[in-house]
């Protein structure tokens, strides 16, 4: 029987084990751990499962093993979104995090158990070049590089009303300390992320929930621009 290849499989080049004859008198199944394969990016992975007659398979809530339906499929296709998304507006550190998550079946279910079996892997590659040829004709792939607000521009409207609402926060913050307004001050601007920085972003965002979202590096550079003053 084909050994199943789940998504995560296929995605972080990892293989099942390969299951062997057992030895004689023995019970219980014997496995041979496979080599690890090159991992097959996301853009090649969603054209196979688009791609008309890819069967794919997956196991339900109640372990039952079939091929998988379209609305798998989509569910499917939401992860790859998110993981795309993931990976390519989050910090490092972040995306270290949450591909180890990814390994735990609890955590991240749909990752591994969904996917194909070993001797029906399609040809990924091929899926791109097929999905290529009618939406890319002219064959450019321009690498995406997303662009981190880290230093606004001082003119904008926004950022002087947000930089007065910072200032009032942070003098009732700094009045209800009880450590000296310096220390406070230094945690506030330095380079790295501090209790205090969280702290003050955290009371900011409840204050204005649907407008006050800087991310916390650019939080920094805000409150380094207000005490550099």
């Amino acid at each position: 029987m084909s050994e199943f290849v789940s998504l995560y499989n296929v995605v972080f080049g990892t293989r099942p084990d390969k299951e062997v004859d057992r030895k004689s008198g023995s019970l219980d199944k014997e496995y041979l751990p496979r080599p690890d394969e090159d991992p097959v990016d996301i853009t090649r992975v969603i054209c196979a499962i688009e791609e008309n007659g890819c069967k794919a398979y997956s196991f339900d809530e109640f372990g039952r093993f079939g091929v998988a339906e379209e609305g798998c499929k989509s569910i499917v296709k939401g992860i790859l979104k998110k993981h795309h998304k993931t990976l390519s507006f989050n910090p490092p550190d972040q995306v270290s995090e949450y591909t180890h998550q990814l390994s735990d079946f609890n955590h991240a279910p749909k990752w591994h158990s969904f996917g194909w079996l070993f001797d029906e892997l399609p040809d990924f590659e091929e899926s791109y070049k097929t999905w290529k040829s009618a939406h890319n004709k002219s064959g450019q792939e321009p690498d995406l590089t997303p662009q981190r607000l880290d230093n606004p521009r001082k003119s904008n409207t926004v950022w002087e009303v947000a930089k007065g609402l910072m200032k009032i926060v942070i003098s009732d913050h700094l009045a209800t300390e009880k450590q000296p307004v310096e220390n406070i001050i230094a945690d506030l601007i330095s380079s790295k992320k501090t209790t205090e920085t969280m702290r003050l972003l955290n009371k900011l965002q409840r204050l204005a929930p649907d407008s006050f979202t800087l991310d916390e590096k650019t939080f920094r550079i805000k409150l380094q621009e207000i005490f550099s003053k």
